[in-house]
């Protein structure tokens, strides 16, 4: 998807939290502590030069968008 450098247990903790999850949410919801939340959060804001969870919703969301776009362009749809 949004590849930046960002491993596959960042992308999955970059979109529960794009989602609207609280760190706590998005620790049950992935098996995972608040504390290793936490530290992915600051891996993905610093790789990514974000400063909040607004901005990185923002970026979430707009890929998203640009893949379902990519989508489109392949299937017809």
């Amino acid at each position: 998807a949004y590849a930046y450098g960002l491993t596959a247990s960042e992308r999955s903790v970059a979109e529960h939290v794009a989602a609207g999850l609280t760190n706590r949410e998005t620790a049950a919801a992935l098996f995972i502590s608040t504390h290793t939340v936490d530290y992915h959060l600051r891996q993905i804001f610093r790789k990514l030069n974000l400063a909040s969870r607004v901005e990185l919703a923002r970026l979430v969301t707009r890929e998203i968008g640009n893949l379902a776009a990519a989508d489109e362009l392949f299937t017809g749809d």
